[in-house]
């Protein structure tokens, strides 16, 4: 409740991926007021599917319009940067990984191997 009164929502184009085998939801979350569901997210929030509670926050270095995760054990998170960059993190640290150059023709889809 406190999250909702501060402004956290879910934002961004391709705005959330699910990853079946530990059923677990990414959601990238920005903060802001009504009709602000295109703007990008700051974080990519980890829901697990079964109880409806978040894991982790996943705080990006740069606001990205869209995620996805890698369907295997040891999961990435992949989001499409605002600078049209593509960032990875690790889900279990939540630490960046590494960051693309800029891809150009700002791309907005993300599909990841196994998906």
């Amino acid at each position: 409740a406190a999250e909702r009164a501060a402004g956290w929502r879910p934002g961004g184009w391709q705005v959330s991926h699910f990853h079946p085998s530990d059923r677990q939801l990414y959601v990238l979350m920005h903060q802001g007021r009504d009709w602000t569901h295109k703007n990008s997210g700051t974080e990519v929030w980890q829901f697990d599917a079964t109880t409806g509670r978040r894991v982790q926050r996943i705080r990006l270095r740069e606001t990205s319009q869209s995620v996805a995760v890698s369907p295997d054990a040891d999961p990435l998170v992949y989001v499409i940067t605002d600078s049209e960059r593509i960032d990875a993190y690790r889900v279990a640290t939540g630490k960046l990984l590494y960051s693309t150059k800029p891809l150009g023709f700002t791309p907005q889809l993300l599909t990841v191997w196994g998906d």
